[in-house]
């Protein structure tokens, strides 16, 4: 089976879509996007990109058209671990098709006035150098060490970067230009190296653009950043914003996965012109609107595991007029005003959504939980598996960002997880403490007997210092332990936390 994640500042990391029917008409306007895997740089010029190539069909945004298809070169179906070779390497990467009738494609919308799109879909990505789901891959800058595995600080990450770059240069007639909202999604799976897990997996996507001259050049994306606000590095945030779905912290052996996180829809704010001045207009010049949009997928794959582009609208937004729709802007409007900007994009991108997490449903999918910030996981180990095997076990909790019950329930391997994320860590000031028991009575095995917990032990995934734990057992009896208490809690820490039923 499959892991699958939605990403999105709007919502998710999902995928699939077979393609039929014929091609829309291509138009004039549209811009030649620039594609960049692993440092190596795709383009139309180099022939690496296929304007009109495989796997342009009956693809549409918004407003029913498209006026730029662009295949990618060399790619083919290579979904299986057997296949994963068959297919072109870029950099450190293969890559490939989704299946046949969703082929490896950039995807680009600019008329006239109206409403941008861009969308990288239909594509896959798997490691080329590391050899094994466990297995350390070679040194190198973008291998670095993953953030959990079962609670140990883990190797065998590998990291890639696609950045996918495109100027909407269709903006031109006077009075186009305008508030320029926008709204970020991502659609897509992980899918687990034979019978290993996604555990590590992780996705973030950062947009940054350029409004004050055509051609412009976006600044760097920020990539510590994944606030909307004043970075913690000092620097602007990301202006087209950022979605950063943590690592996968819950797994199975070859489960698949999706992951959710909400929608936002945000307003690009120019800080490209190197000045003080801020404002959230698109103007290149002459009342236009020409911006050059960028968008960066980070991407950290376990070993050898598989990310899914499956229907991934990447990008929808434009100039508009907030306050009434004019014969050349749209109203800027909100997500629930028809035929507004940002109600158009809303549409199409949560349509999209729904239908990736249709079809992730389908091939037996599983939502997987994820750790974003400060995080504290609750993993629950039973032992026999076959008897701890469907066993749900009941939490009462309490403190800042846990409370108040959740249920674990366990899977056919005697695990189970809850994750608790973006926590707000405690060490200077102490918020207070965070408390997990599970009351009795305990589930009762086939035997008759009640399940018990004979260990509660707690580490740091990050190797963070700060964070303490105490573990009470019942009466004198210390194999018997029946609460945990987290006093303090690190900043970015990961405090995993195992208990052991038998």
């Amino acid at each position: 089976m499959r892991s699958l994640r939605w990403v999105g500042l709007l919502s998710s990391l999902l995928i699939v879509g077979v393609l039929v029917g014929l091609m829309a008409p291509l138009g004039a306007e549209a811009g030649t996007p620039t594609l960049v895997i692993d440092g190596v740089t795709l383009t139309v010029a180099n022939g690496r990109l296929q304007q009109a190539g495989p796997g342009c069909g009956s693809d549409n945004f918004i407003n029913g058209t498209i006026n730029g298809c662009y295949a990618i070169v060399g790619t083919n179906v290579a979904n299986t671990d057997a296949q994963r070779t068959n297919t072109v390497r870029i950099g450190n990467w293969y890559v490939g098709d989704v299946n046949s009738g969703n082929q490896a494609r950039v995807l680009i919308n600019d008329v006239s006035p109206g409403t941008e799109n861009i969308k990288l879909t239909g594509v896959t990505f798997t490691s080329a150098t590391n050899v094994t789901n466990n297995a350390t891959a070679p040194a190198s800058p973008t291998n670095i060490p993953c953030p959990i595995v079962n609670g140990v600080a883990g190797t065998g990450c590998h990291v890639v970067h696609i950045v996918l770059t495109n100027t909407f240069n269709a903006q031109s007639v006077p009075q186009t230009a305008g508030i320029f909202p926008w709204q970020i999604a991502a659609m897509g799976q992980f899918d687990p190296f034979g019978s290993e897990n996604v555990i590590n997996d992780k996705f973030r996507l950062a947009g940054q653009a350029c409004f004050n001259a055509s051609p412009c050049t976006p600044r760097a994306i920020n990539p510590t950043c994944d606030t909307l606000n004043t970075c913690s590095n000092g620097q602007p945030p990301n202006n087209l914003g950022t979605i950063n779905t943590g690592v996968i912290a819950s797994g199975g052996n070859g489960v698949t996965r999706y992951l959710q996180l909400p929608a936002v829809t945000q307003t690009a704010v120019n800080i490209d012109d190197n000045t003080s001045t801020v404002n959230d207009t698109c103007n290149t010049g002459s009342g236009r609107c020409q911006p050059t949009v960028k968008l960066d997928y980070e991407i950290w794959v376990k070993g050898l595991d598989f990310l899914f582009l499956t229907d991934s609208v990447s990008g929808c937004g434009g100039p508009c007029n907030p306050v009434k729709e004019t014969t050349k802007l749209l109203q800027c409007g909100d997500e629930i005003t028809p035929g507004t900007l940002i109600y158009k994009c809303a549409k199409e991108i949560n349509e999209g959504l729904q239908r990736d997490l249709d079809e992730a449903i389908a091939l037996g999918g599983v939502a997987a939980q994820t750790c974003e910030g400060t995080c504290i996981i609750i993993f629950g180990r039973g032992t026999p598996a076959g008897d701890a095997s469907g066993e749900t076990f009941h939490f009462t909790t309490s403190g800042d960002g846990v409370c108040c019950t959740f249920d674990l329930t366990l899977n056919s391997a005697g695990e189970g997880w809850k994750v608790f994320s973006n926590l707000t860590p405690d060490t200077n000031p102490v918020l207070g403490e965070r408390f997990f028991t599970i009351p009795p009575p305990y589930p009762t095995k086939n035997n008759g007997r009640l399940w018990s917990t004979d260990q509660i032990a707690c580490t740091s995934a990050e190797g963070i210092t700060g964070t303490t734990y105490e573990v009470e057992a019942e009466g004198n009896n210390n194999s018997n332990k029946i609460s945990l208490t987290i006093p303090t809690l690190a900043l970015n820490d990961i405090s995993f936390c195992e208990w052991h039923f038998h």
